[in-house]
């Protein structure tokens, strides 16, 4: 027989079946993919699974009638026959495994409402494959999707109305202009996978870990709702690239960086203006550039500028360290606290800036009126040695050895560095070929509480009249 109803008050389906009526079974056999089931409305199919059966179809759905789901067990395979218009409900605790999330409805804008406790598992096929999605997704259970790399999964539903817990493992999620209210309400989970943002969006909250590409196009945005916080767990890498915005404070101690190689480049703004809570590393590659409006601050974490940075608001990293390296460029508008600068590349300070230790041979630009603090650590037999351009006519430089007196040696070329002011505490001056930007300073202070000042041959010859205060 084609049809049988078990004693369990099954439905087994072994050749085309039409439902007529509403019907309703403890579970739902269909295991030839060469069979059809033909729901029309207002025909009602409804599984309430009594006995815990398992469930299973392969065959292709067809029509615009209502399959109910309860307490039920299924696994539904895709079928590129499918073309289902009506509507799937899955409620109470039932769980349906499918290969991709059109496994229901094919390429039709049928609905599939998730009910809260109920679970939609994508578990793909092991294959990349693009996965457009016209249905339209409501409730506020959990679809739950594992797809292979490479595999895209688009949403192109304008009427979604899902406001449960989306998950993403592996692929790349991206949606049509009119879809991307879907994650509005919709808390997203994504891990390894990848979004596309051709068209601005809001996400309700997003979560993500492992490694994913954000890839922005057409000037897009991608804010967060709620706290505007996005969580970089440590074990997370974010690349941005393309051009966009990006609106939300970054927390956690994950790493971010911006552009992903020589063709990959990105032109990023974290556009809020509030205070991003962030230990993690921050990469700003080859031909990228990162604008933070905002201020971040943390305990580590460094940041290394091989592109462009403009840093609006302030930067505060106690135990974090700046890399400026050649070719790159980095400007600080607020102020500037870091464990410590190397400046191969250009670095523009804009407000005061201290840091513990100061190396490379770039050119430090230091805002008129500003002052770059050097607070070393370093005990009495290490050497600070200078070798950076400084461009800080009307600007003061403060030298602070800490821990003990030592030398502070300038290796510079001395015609291209000027300071307004020069301040060493705990120091004695030594150098090379800094003579005529120390004699050109406007006012060189040392510590009073010194018993000498040590010159160099160099330097002697070169310098007088420092003044101790």
């Amino acid at each position: 027989m084609p049809v049988s109803e078990s004693a369990a008050a099954g439905l087994d389906i072994s050749a085309d079946y039409t439902v007529t009526g509403d019907a309703q079974f403890d579970y739902i056999t269909a295991p030839d993919d060469k069979t059809t089931i033909s729901l029309k409305s207002p025909n009602s199919l409804t599984i309430n699974s009594q006995n815990n059966q398992e469930s299973y179809i392969a065959a292709a759905l067809y029509g615009f009638g209502t399959l109910t789901l309860y307490d039920a067990s299924l696994t539904v395979k895709d079928n590129a026959k499918t073309k289902f218009n009506g509507t799937i409900n899955l409620e109470g605790k039932t769980i349906v495994n499918v290969d991709h999330l059109t496994a229901f409805t094919g390429d039709q804008p049928g609905t599939i409402n998730v009910g809260e406790g109920a679970v939609l598992k994508g578990k793909g096929n092991g294959i990349a494959t693009p996965i457009n999605v016209k249905a339209k997704l409501s409730g506020n259970g959990t679809i739950d999707l594992t797809e292979a790399k490479g595999s895209i999964v688009a949403l192109s539903n304008s009427a979604n109305a899902f406001k449960g817990t989306f998950k993403l493992t592996n692929g790349t999620l991206k949606w049509d202009s009119g879809a991307a209210n879907f994650f509005a309400d919709t808390t997203t989970e994504l891990s390894n996978a990848n979004i596309d943002v051709e068209s601005s969006v809001t996400f309700k909250s997003l979560a993500l870990s492992g490694t994913s590409w954000i890839t922005f196009a057409n000037n897009s945005t991608l804010a967060l709702g709620e706290n505007h916080q996005l969580n970089l767990s440590a074990d997370t890498l974010i690349r941005l690239v393309g051009t966009g915005t990006m609106n939300a404070l970054l927390t956690g101690e994950g790493m971010l960086a911006i552009g992903g190689s020589s063709t990959s480049i990105g032109t990023v703004t974290l556009s809020d203006s509030g205070a991003h809570s962030f230990d993690g590393r921050i990469s700003v590659l080859n031909g990228s550039t990162l604008t933070v409006n905002g201020s971040i601050s943390g305990t580590g974490g460094d940041l290394a500028v091989y592109g462009t940075l403009n840093m609006n608001g302030a930067f505060d990293k106690s135990e974090g360290n700046i890399n400026v390296l050649e070719n790159g460029k980095a400007t600080f508008e607020g102020e500037l606290s870091v464990g410590g600068i190397s400046v191969n590349g250009t670095l523009d300070l804009k407000g005061n800036a201290q840091t513990k230790g100061l190396n490379g041979l770039g050119p430090i630009n230091i805002e008129s009126g500003k002052a770059l603090t050097i607070n070393f650590q370093g005990t009495k037999e290490r050497d600070l040695q200078i070798s950076n351009v400084f461009n800080a006519a009307n600007s003061t430089i403060n030298i602070n050895r800490q821990n003990a007196a030592g030398k502070v040696t300038f290796y510079l070329d001395s015609g291209k560095s000027t300071v307004g002011t020069l301040r060493l505490t705990n120091s004695l001056l030594s150098s090379s070929n800094a003579g005529t930007f120390l004699q050109n300073a406007g006012q060189t202070f040392v510590n009073p509480e010194l018993p000498a000042v040590y010159y160099s041959r160099d330097f002697g010859r070169s310098v007088s009249g420092l003044k101790r205060s």
